[in-house]
C-alpha cells in the first residue's frame, strides 16, 4: 500500500479550521473592516475587546514553565497586548480601557488552567490571522480611517520583519512540537471552537 502523507500540525490545523474561517469572514463587523466601511469609534471598541483577548493569550505562554514543550512558542516578537494598548492610547488617550469579561479571553484563561496544550489553536489563529489576513486589512484600515502604523495601526507591525518570515518561524515553531496524536486531535477541535468564538466576538461588537 501507498504510503500516506502525515499533515503537519499547522496543515492540519489550516483544514481544521477551514470552515470556522469561513464563517468569521461573512460576519457582518469583518466585512465592515475588509470594506472600509468603519468609523474610528468602532475600530476602538473592537481593540478595546481584543486586547483581553492576546492578553489572556500572551500571559499563558509566558507563564509557561522552561522545561513545557509549549514554551518555544513563547515568541515576545509576536506579542500584542502591549502594541493594542499603545494604539487605544492613540485613539482614545488616557480614557482608553480595554473591555473586561471577553468570553473569549475568559475560555483561554480557562484553558491555561486546565488544558494548556489547546491554546495552541488560538495561538494559530490569532498570530497566523495576524500576520495573513492582517496584513491586508491594515492599509484598508489606514485608507479609511487616515491612521498610520505609529498612529493606531501598531497592531498589525511586525518589528519590521516580512510577514510570511514570521509566518514560515511560527508554521515551523508549530510543526516541531511534541505532541501525542490525542493532544493533536484535541488542538484541531479546538481550532473549531476558537473560530465560533470568534464568530461570537465579532458579533458581540457594536453595529
Amino acid at each position: 500500500m501507498p504510503h500516506r502523507h502525515t499533515p503537519s500540525l499547522s496543515q492540519f490545523l489550516r483544514e481544521s479550521g477551514r470552515a470556522g474561517h469561513e464563517a468569521v469572514e461573512r460576519c457582518e463587523f469583518f466585512h465592515r473592516i475588509a470594506s472600509g466601511n468603519l468609523t474610528r469609534a468602532h475600530y476602538t471598541a473592537y481593540l478595546a475587546r481584543l486586547t483581553p483577548v492576546y492578553e489572556a493569550l500572551e500571559s499563558a505562554f509566558d507563564a509557561m514553565p522552561t522545561d513545557s514543550p509549549l514554551a518555544t512558542l513563547r515568541i515576545p516578537g509576536l506579542w500584542r497586548a502591549a502594541r493594542l494598548h499603545s494604539d487605544l492610547l492613540v485613539l482614545c488617550g488616557e480614557a482608553a480601557r480595554p473591555v473586561d469579561c471577553v468570553p473569549l479571553a475568559a475560555h483561554i484563561d480557562s484553558l491555561a488552567q486546565g488544558s494548556p496544550h489547546r491554546l495552541v489553536a488560538h495561538y494559530y489563529v490569532r498570530y497566523l490571522g495576524d500576520l495573513s489576513g492582517g496584513q491586508i486589512l491594515a492599509p484598508v484600515l489606514a485608507r479609511s480611517l487616515g491612521l498610520t502604523t505609529d498612529a493606531g495601526l501598531r497592531f498589525y507591525e511586525f518589528g519590521g520583519s516580512e510577514a510570511g518570515t514570521w509566518k514560515s518561524r511560527l508554521r515551523g515553531a508549530l510543526d516541531a512540537l511534541p505532541l501525542s496524536p490525542g493532544e493533536k486531535s484535541d488542538i484541531g477541535g479546538e481550532v473549531a471552537t476558537a473560530f465560533s468564538l470568534h464568530v461570537d466576538f465579532f458579533n458581540s461588537l457594536p453595529s
